[in-house]
């Protein structure tokens, strides 16, 4: 009995020290302008108050400016979407931020590439995990999203550190994260716009094209990830099981990338297929009727993400046909029957 004791006191001396360690590499090397630190920050700050989510992506987390959209919808939003998010993490993300809010409102972005690979860098993975809060949260996407040869990476902060000699950045954090202006969040990244959200000023200089001749797509649906898939049924079904409204969103592209699929209609219809399943609505603004004319490339910082201009634009659009699809009205006099680009 006693060497049983012995042997539990060492194992939890030992987490203790593994933590404290772990805690310190933290503070010493992660960077004091890392968005998760001011996102995660702000969450908190907001719990019990957040009624809308923007998930997804990076097509959404740079492409919605929620100052806009919750002035005219009278919301307070918050955007979970990152870089290449794993659709799994989408989910466990939603349902960490219902637990603690009045949510009644999820805009569920689509991503096509991204559901299309067979795996995703590590580093996504991590930001899925440092953004969840509770720890069974953590468990249930680690055991259900993350190989577990991927574990000590995502789990800890010492493994993801490249330069461990790095000291002019070690001395930079640690003075940067014991000012007030670190505290108040004026340190974050300039490209930080707050509750999660990106965006960049940068104005995209594409081609100008007007009109796009269809070739054959290189969307395959049978090349959709299985597990990504699932998944992305699961948020709507765990929505609709919640009483949230929800809204498949695809956010408008530019013609040149739209162009790169040769035809998007095959994309249109296998997520417009998904949305007739569950019985919810799909908005695509690449089929929106005034594409050409409303999302200029000047509203764009590459061919697929908008710029902060751009992002403004875009949640006046969505947050007006929002507002009207709320009142009752028939939303699908926004939309065209295909993608305006292929049509003079």
């Amino acid at each position: 009995m006693r060497n049983i004791k012995k042997i539990g006191l060492r194992f939890l001396l030992i987490v203790a020290v593994i933590a404290i360690f772990e805690i310190g590499v933290r503070y010493a090397y992660e960077s004091y302008f890392a968005s998760v630190i001011y996102t995660n920050r702000e969450k908190s700050q907001m719990a019990g108050t957040i009624d809308t989510l923007y998930c997804g992506t990076s097509t959404i987390q740079r492409g919605i400016n929620m100052d806009v959209s919750d002035e005219i919808l009278s919301t307070t939003s918050f955007n979970i979407a990152s870089s290449d998010q794993p659709v799994d993490g989408t989910y466990f993300l939603m349902k960490d931020m219902v637990k603690d809010n009045p949510v009644k409102t999820v805009f569920l972005g689509v991503a096509p590439e991204t559901m299309s690979r067979d795996c995703l860098a590590t580093k996504w993975k991590s930001l899925v995990y440092d953004r969840l809060d509770g720890g069974n949260d953590k468990l249930a996407y680690l055991l259900h999203g993350v190989p577990l040869e991927e574990w000590p990476y995502v789990t800890m902060y010492s493994v993801r550190v490249e330069d461990y000699l790095d000291f002019t950045a070690v001395k930079a954090n640690i003075t940067q994260k014991q000012t007030e202006e670190f505290r108040k969040g004026t340190t974050a990244d300039k490209y930080y716009r707050g509750r999660g959200c990106f965006g960049r000023n940068k104005a995209y200089e594409g081609s100008g094209r007007l009109v796009l001749e269809k070739g054959n797509s290189t969307f395959k649906s049978e090349n959709i990830n299985e597990q990504y898939l699932s998944y992305y049924h699961k948020c709507l079904e765990y929505c609709k099981e919640n009483d949230i409204n929800v809204i498949m969103l695809y956010p408008p592209l530019t013609a040149d990338k739209i162009d790169k699929y040769h035809d998007i209609t095959p994309i249109h219809d296998y997520y417009a297929q998904i949305a007739k399943e569950h019985d919810v609505p799909f908005w695509d603004f690449n089929y929106h009727k005034d594409i050409k004319t409303t999302f200029l490339d000047e509203h764009f910082e590459d061919d697929k993400h908008l710029n902060g201009e751009g992002g403004k634009v875009f949640a006046k659009e969505l947050a007006k046909i929002y507002q009207n699809y709320m009142n009752g009205e028939d939303v699908s006099k926004y939309f065209a029957k295909e993608c305006p680009y292929y049509s003079e």
